[in-house]
């Protein structure tokens, strides 16, 4: 036998035992779609590398307030998941007579509250559980208010509310929130 004819041989052996293995299954024809398991629906996600080392590196701001926290704050559902810079976001809108309140929860895993600008006009307010807590006007306009828990040095939670014009209601809010959720941030 020559070379040629052994490469043939080898050939047509190897395609005949890759047609020889059985998988288990039910064939289905090319016009038919195949059935997958039904799955539970999931919500989107955003996702960002964070530094080595950081205990928020896995965290979801949405997963941050739970059912009790929603129901105290007047909220539902489960959030919407967003970016906003270099942090993640979750936020949910409540619907009222005169205004719309807009609450948040922010993870910023790459920058402590020692890391807010000075013209966010940052208070020092109450600790939250051991975590050093600062009040700012981060987020925006005149009924807003955020309040920051600190993780690391380097890494940060914030709740955000926008409440109209009422930043006294706004700080309560926020600071609430912040409460409703430290225990959740590891």
């Amino acid at each position: 036998m020559n070379k040629k004819s052994l490469v043939v041989l080898f050939t047509v052996t190897l395609a005949l035992a890759g047609c020889s293995q059985q998988t288990d299954g039910s064939p289905t024809t090319a016009t038919e779609a195949p059935s997958l398991p039904a799955t539970e629906q999931t919500r989107a996600t955003t996702s960002t590398i964070s530094p080595p080392g950081n205990p928020l590196a896995d965290a979801d701001a949405c997963d941050m307030l739970d059912d009790a926290g929603k129901k105290e704050l007047g909220l539902s559902g489960a959030g919407e998941p967003g970016k906003v810079g270099r942090e993640r976001t979750c936020k949910w809108r409540l619907r009222g007579p005169q205004d719309t309140y807009i609450f948040s929860v922010d993870i910023a895993d790459k920058d402590g509250i020692k890391d807010i600008p000075a013209s966010a006009n940052k208070v020092e307010v109450p600790k939250i559980g051991n975590r050093e807590t600062v009040q700012t006007a981060l987020g925006g306009g005149a009924g807003t208010c955020s309040v920051s828990m600190a993780v690391t040095d380097k890494s940060r939670v914030s709740t955000t509310v926008g409440a109209g014009t009422d930043k006294a209601k706004a700080c309560e809010l926020a600071y609430r929130m912040a409460q409703l959720i430290e225990p959740s941030i590891p």
